[in-house]
């Protein structure tokens, strides 16, 4: 029997399933460099996308993808007109924090997160903007999950006509966002870290 896979809004029971999702998927992603993860590290890792999941529960757009009821991927999608969390909010789900508990492992990603963020603010609203958050188990590559956790917020953003923006330092999500409609809109390399970054951005279809 084939499996099925569902996809809907992120509930408060998936909020630890999502956390493992994204803390594995950036755990192997560190291993594909060559960088080991202790346990230690792990928790920390994994205490740290609880604190972002949390958030965008909250705040943000969060769809998941789940067959039978364990969470196999995670798409973190920002309304349009949603702004950075104020300090307030920053404090209350801890992710004011997150850069003592990723520093280690992203270093040279802040630069880019820093030049990223003053480039998106030339960026006229409305748009959907989906920050480099789109995470699918290992086990269950290849089986269009990725795709499926786009439609819900790319119907939504034709329909009413709004674009959506997209930041990725994952070359491969450049073809496959494309595939979607995306448009590469500035791409680069940050000196700092020498990290390659790309913008893409999506005009509404015609529905």
């Amino acid at each position: 029997m084939a499996e099925r896979t569902v996809i809907v809004r992120l509930r408060e029971d998936q909020v630890d399933g999502a956390g493992d999702l994204m803390t594995r998927v950036f755990v192997d992603q560190l291993q594909a460099v060559g960088i080991d993860s202790s346990e230690e590290q792990r928790r920390a890792y994994l205490d740290g996308y609880l604190r972002v999941v949390r958030y965008f529960l909250a705040h943000g757009e969060p769809w998941v993808a789940s067959i039978d009821n364990r969470v196999v991927g995670l798409a973190l999608w920002i309304p349009p007109h949603v702004a950075e969390p104020v300090e307030e909010e920053a404090v209350e789900f801890g992710v004011h924090e997150l850069s003592a508990i990723f520093r280690e492992a992203l270093g040279g990603v802040y630069a880019v997160d820093r030049l990223l963020g003053a480039e998106r603010e030339k960026i006229e609203q409305p748009y959907w903007f989906l920050p480099s958050r789109l995470d699918v188990d290992p086990a269950h590559t290849g089986k269009g999950i990725a795709s499926s956790l786009l439609r819900p917020v790319l119907l939504r953003a034709d329909e009413g006509r709004v674009r959506c923006y997209a930041e990725t330092i994952v070359p491969p999500m450049v073809p496959f966002l494309r595939k979607h409609g995306f448009e590469i809109m500035s791409e680069g390399v940050e000196p700092t870290g020498n990290v390659r970054y790309w913008m893409l951005i999506r005009e509404p279809a015609r529905t």
